[in-house]
């Protein structure tokens, strides 16, 4: 669905969430991140989609460097990596077009 009372429940919920649990200020880190992909996922497509998800990977890469994660360091990076080279051929692929269309 792409029901905007849906995506505010969410946000809703995660800041409520966040306000109850977090107990320092990187403890937002999180709720940040989650906040930004879901208006990500209901409010945007294309490159506009990849680079709110590239900032909210990010935040969750801050968060596991603070807290000394490994495992989702790794994993962050990895998201990070694949999601800036999709974005980049996103970004190729419409420059493409575009100069296609001038042509």
């Amino acid at each position: 669905t792409k029901s905007a009372y849906v995506a505010a429940a969410i946000v809703a919920t995660n800041i409520g969430l966040g306000l109850v649990t977090v107990s320092k200020p990187s403890g937002w880190l999180p709720v940040v991140a989650s906040c930004a992909g879901t208006i990500a996922f209901f409010f945007f497509e294309g490159i506009s989609l990849r680079l709110i998800l590239l900032f909210s990977t990010a935040c969750w890469l801050a968060n596991n460097l603070l807290l000394g994660s490994i495992g989702g360091t790794m994993l962050e990076l990895f998201l990070g990596a694949v999601n800036a080279s999709t974005c980049y051929r996103l970004w190729r692929a419409a420059s493409a077009g575009r100069a296609r269309e001038e042509a």
